[in-house]
């Protein structure tokens, strides 16, 4: 009987042949005891394991795999591999040693949340060169040190048949790679709650590239941004800001410029500071990465989901506290200070292991992240941070950005950027101008007829001023019925917006945004979920609820629906957004509850320029909130402008 194979086996592509080739050998092994996981990229707090092999005998392996030749390499010692071309590569043994620490973290809080009695399995490693003989590899690589690792090392000829790996395996046991030899209940056949274990690593379902209107929108963007990501080409060192308004795509910049370091073999971490953002980013890497990247690597984390994958034994709360007592949480600088003393010890992150550092929004990080990063970098790593300025949605002490992005920007090549890639119409004007001149309508009606006046536009430039505003990208207001008739008035809405999301091939995708509930503070996000819920019963389409904590990380699938808070709506984007709620958000951000809060000129700034094609601002009935007359009143300002123009 065959191995029981969990996942899909590695794919038939360029600059991963050998990862194709050690599926297939595996795959004919005959053992029906034996498990595999291929490709295990898809738990975010985990990054990317090659392979992970469990055998009820044995004990489960997490493996790197290595698909050089032996003639590829021309050092390889305890802390580094370099290539025959005289490039860097990230040593394999840091390698698997940061994946079992963060599956470690991973799993020990999966375990905790299922509320499981049951330890999880211990976890042994292992570096696999499917290329390359035992004997060549001692042959060339014959110092001690490297005699000792290559013992807990698997090659060419250990993969031969099942009895060859099982063999191989079991030597492990008294030659660990990393130095931890496991106990004694793995060596007799107990190895804690493997079906918790198997649960936790199920793959998700995987995001495959279709030829959808998605998957172009988001490849439309990348032949504008990837002109300017070609101009830091690797190994050379760099230290590029990324500054503009919202859509003017600094975050698909720093993607690009990760692709590309990645594909030439280069370790990168790119760090958001929003969950929803970084989900969004996995999701697109997905897309335009795929199985592409030789070599390389790319982490892509949250700034809390960053502690939590490296700091053994992470909690965000200090000695005593719970989730019940949110005002003792760690602040930054306490988690990162734990962070950096267990670097480079056994049970620690390994330091200076990152090329390519990529930091987006970066105007609200903290001072102790980018700390943390300093010591994640290598001393020629690097540097591309996107900045945008005014889009602040927490205000720390001491002001945005943090005195060390502030010092950084100022040495820094700075890019100012001023073409918007999502849209370059109403809601793009409508957003620069809430920003610009809320609550001023009179400096609203002056500054609209300054922009309404300029006409430059070059396509071919990348840095470019607003241009005469379309019609293409349309930003309307609609007001929501009152009493009986507000489900069906909402109902009536959303339904509009999905037939019209699916007639324009800008990604068919919908967001609605809605305020948080408080006490103090209803929101419309129970109705409306309600609603949805509806709507799904009837219409074959996926809701995504982004407004539940728990559901932050989740990769979108393609032509959801998403529902998220207005104060977590930025850089996320869709094809038709309705934006609910935002006079509650206007009283959220005047309501003293001792958070930092950013002003409501960034929220709104934010809301408005989420579309790739239509905004819509419902507002009550009975609404009278600033925030609605200033954006209805410019809006009636702005259209009467334009035809005045025609």
């Amino acid at each position: 009987m065959s191995p029981k194979i969990h996942t899909k086996l590695p794919p038939k592509v360029d600059g991963h042949y050998s990862e194709y080739q050690l599926g297939k050998t595996l795959e004919k092994l005959e053992d029906e005891k034996l498990e595999l996981w291929f490709n295990v990229n898809y738990i975010a707090p985990v990054g990317d394991c090659d392979l992970i092999i469990y055998h009820p005998d044995l004990g489960i392996y997490l493996a790197e795999v290595k698909g050089l030749k032996l003639e590829d390499i021309k050092i390889f010692d305890g802390t580094r591999l370099i290539l025959s071309s005289n490039e860097e590569r990230q040593h394999p043994v840091s390698q698997i040693k940061n994946v079992q620490i963060r599956m470690k973290n991973y799993l020990r809080q999966y375990g905790k949340d299922m509320k499981s009695k049951e330890d999880m399995p211990f976890l042994q490693t292992t570096v696999i060169w499917p290329n390359i003989l035992r004997t060549e590899w001692i042959k060339k690589f014959n110092k001690e040190q490297i005699r000792i690792q290559t013992k807990s090392m698997m090659f060419k000829d250990d993969l031969v048949t099942d009895r060859s790996i099982k063999s191989r395996l079991k030597l492990f046991w008294d030659d660990p790679l990393l130095g931890t030899p496991p106990p004694k209940a793995t060596r007799t056949g107990v190895h804690g709650n493997i079906e918790l274990f198997r649960e936790a690593i199920s793959p998700t379902q995987e995001y495959e590239i279709k030829n959808d209107s998605l998957s172009q929108e988001i490849k439309r963007s990348v032949l504008d941004s990837k002109e300017l990501a070609q101009k830091y080409p690797p190994p050379n060192k760099y230290e590029v800001s990324f500054e503009g308004p919202p859509g003017t795509g600094k975050s698909t910049i720093l993607r690009e410029i990760g692709l590309q370091h990645a594909n030439a073999g280069g370790s990168v971490v790119h760090v958001c500071f929003s969950k929803v953002l970084a989900a969004e980013q996995r999701r697109e890497y997905q897309i335009l990465g795929g199985k592409n990247i030789n070599y390389g690597v790319i982490d892509v984390f949250d700034e809390w989901e960053l502690y939590k994958s490296i700091h053994h034994n992470w909690s965000p709360y200090k000695s005593g506290s719970d989730a019940n007592s949110p005002n003792e949480y760690k602040t930054p600088k306490e988690v990162v200070s734990e962070i950096l003393k267990s670097l480079d010890t056994n049970e620690g992150y390994t330091s200076n292991q990152y090329d390519t550092i990529l930091i987006d929004e970066s105007q609200d990080m903290s001072e102790a992240l980018f700390m943390l990063l300093e010591k994640l970098a290598r001393p020629t790593a690097s540097w591309f941070i996107a900045y945008g300025k005014g889009q602040e949605i927490w205000m720390r002490e001491g002001g945005n950005p943090a005195p060390w992005l502030r010092k950084w920007i100022d040495k820094a090549e700075r890019k100012k950027l001023r073409r918007s890639f999502r849209n370059s119409s109403r809601a793009f004007l409508m957003s620069q101008n809430f920003w610009e001149n809320y609550p001023d309508l009179q400096n609203s009606e002056l500054w609209l007829s300054k922009k309404l006046e300029s006409s430059t536009f070059n396509k071919n430039e990348w840095e470019l001023n607003l241009e005469l505003p379309t019609n293409t990208n349309n930003l309307r207001v609609v007001r929501i019925a009152s009493g009986e008739e507000k489900k069906n008035s909402i109902m009536d809405i959303i339904l509009s917006a999905i037939e019209d999301a699916r007639e324009v091939n800008r990604g068919r995708d919908l967001l609605i945004g809605v305020s948080g509930d408080t006490v103090k503070l209803k929101s419309s996000y129970s109705l409306i979920m309600e609603i949805l819920e509806d709507i799904s019963r009837n219409i074959k389409i996926n809701i995504l609820d982004l407004v539940s904590p728990t559901n932050r990380r989740l990769i979108p699938e393609e032509g959801s629906i998403r529902i998220v808070r207005l104060q977590n709506l930025r850089g996320i984007s869709a094809s038709h957004v309705l934006l609910f709620d935002l006079g509650k958000l206007e009283d959220w951000c005047n309501t003293d509850s001792g958070e930092s809060k950013g002003p409501i000129q960034n929220y709104g700034y934010i809301a408005l320029s989420r579309s790739r094609v239509s905004t819509i601002v419902a507002i009550e009935a009975e609404s009278n909130s600033n925030i609605e007359k200033f954006i209805t009143d410019s809006l009636i300002s702005l259209r009467r402008k334009s035809l005045q123009n025609l």
